[in-house]
């Protein structure tokens, strides 16, 4: 009675079942060759462990439709490793676990993983190669002081822009901020007479290699953005988007460009206030006060200011 009693929903499998591989398979025989329907989820757990073919012992509502969400809380979650590559089991599921390659695994050889996983049945399969992500799964040593040489993601035809409107000195500049995934990946600049301060938005195209037109928001287009600037500030706003969408930090940007002195100081403030705005507000590294001489500097709303002596780079 013993069989048909542990394939009824919800009967818990006595302990020794669970601790004795012979004693579990003669179970697990008992239950074949009397072709019981299976309704405790336990019985496929204890398939699985002893080594039988788990699709016999399914659960026969194991993958019912759900009919019903409760949320119960905030719960703790687990990050389990179980070795030699193996995945285990929770609640009756089979369950994914993480394989770790060297950087020269083959393309064939992670298709016959998810093949074998697939086989198993496992609920997923999660595959990191060495430097497929920054920060997992690396041998380097990231605590040096060795640059990280990265890769700017491939621009799209088309970039959403931001406009800013920017006065320097008396001088009224535009600065367009192009954005990818809403993070700042180049700039365009140039003195401003034509453009309404009411327009804030716009999209910045690649017309051909070297030539960009932006199209504002209200329908108003400049064909060549590049056209009205002398060498020097081409250079400047080449040399800006090549950091920003290398990964640079825009706070070390602006810290570098508010240093500008020469013929292009206006252009360079100008950029430089507009890439503020992009700056989140915290304290100011390398950088002291002009005023005291401390290095309690921080940036709120992208203004400098002194936490010791009060001064402020915006008054």
């Amino acid at each position: 009675m013993i069989a048909e009693t542990i394939c009824q929903k919800g009967n818990r499998i006595p302990i020794e079942y669970r601790k004795d591989k012979e004693k579990a398979i003669l179970l697990l025989k008992e239950i074949k060759d009397k072709g019981l329907v299976i309704k405790n989820k336990d019985v496929y757990s204890l398939a699985s462990w002893a080594g039988y073919n788990i699709d016999y012992y399914s659960c026969s509502d194991m993958f019912s439709d759900v009919e019903s969400v409760t949320y119960v809380g905030e719960k703790p979650t687990y990050d389990m490793s179980i070795k030699d590559g193996n995945s285990y089991v929770a609640n009756g599921i089979i369950c994914h676990n993480t394989t770790n390659l060297p950087k020269e695994t083959s393309v064939e050889d992670v298709a016959k993983i998810y093949t074998e996983a697939w086989k198993m049945k496992c609920k997923g399969v999660t595959i990191y190669r060495e430097g497929s992500r920054i920060g997992i799964l690396t041998t380097e040593n990231t605590t040096s002081n060795k640059i990280v040489k990265t890769n700017a993601p491939k621009r799209p035809k088309k970039l959403p822009c931001d406009v800013h409107h920017i006065t320097v000195k008396g001088q009224q500049y535009f600065v367009l901020v192009g954005l990818y995934e809403n993070e700042p990946y180049e700039v365009f600049a140039d003195k401003n007479g034509i453009i309404s301060k009411s327009v804030k938005k716009g999209f910045i195209e690649k017309v051909k290699r070297g030539q960009y037109k932006v199209v504002f928001e209200n329908g108003f287009e400049i064909d060549n953005l590049t056209d009205n600037l002398d060498d020097l500030e081409e250079a400047i706003t080449r040399l800006i988007s090549s950091n920003l969408r290398h990964g640079a930090d825009i706070s070390f940007l602006v810290q570098q460009l508010e240093k500008g002195k020469g013929d292009v100081l206006s252009f360079e403030k100008a950029i430089a206030r507009a890439l503020k705005k992009y700056v989140k507000d915290g304290v100011i590294k390398g950088e002291s006060c002009p005023s005291c001489g401390s290095s309690s500097l921080k940036r709120e709303s992208g203004c400098k200011s002194c936490t010791q002596c009060g001064w402020s780079g915006c008054s």
